[in-house]
């Protein structure tokens, strides 16, 4: 849907934007507006993961508060992270047909997340992601990357 034609968030859901520790998206395309965005709270993420369209475009939020970590589920966008938090579901894309998600399953996603962000960016990162200075935990580099 063009923004043009996109409709905002009702009031309610507008009062609460401001001064959030964090925006986690699961809605629809094109909820937020620039000016919500704005509102944020000091360093708040703001995670959209939501596709094909996510609640505000990446690079509007992004131009909107340029300071924030903004992280989406567009596959054509900086810092696409649904690929990597949502990784629990390669046991079933394996063929291995689990009948649910266990701790010691949970475990290894978080260390599967957790073990490349305390090592050195491999050379293979560097480039696949040519020009970009990656600094992890940085805005634009929050998680690492997936290839």
């Amino acid at each position: 849907m063009p923004p043009s034609q996109q409709t905002p968030l009702p009031a309610p859901c507008a009062d609460a934007v401001p001064g959030a520790d964090v925006f986690l998206g699961c809605s629809t395309a094109g909820v937020l507006t620039p000016d919500m965005v704005k509102t944020y709270g000091r360093q708040a993420p703001h995670l959209g993961p939501v596709q094909p369209g996510a609640e505000i475009r990446p690079e509007v939020a992004k131009a909107a508060r340029p300071d924030r970590t903004i992280a989406t589920g567009r596959s054509d966008s900086p810092n696409q992270v649904i690929n990597v938090l949502c990784s629990v579901h390669l046991p079933w894309r394996a063929g291995l047909r689990p009948t649910g998600i266990t701790e010691a399953m949970k475990l290894a996603c978080v260390r599967q997340i957790a073990d490349p962000a305390k090592a050195d960016i491999s050379d293979e990162v560097v480039t696949a992601y040519p020009g970009k200075e990656l600094v992890f935990g940085s805005p634009d580099y929050p998680i690492p990357h997936a290839l």
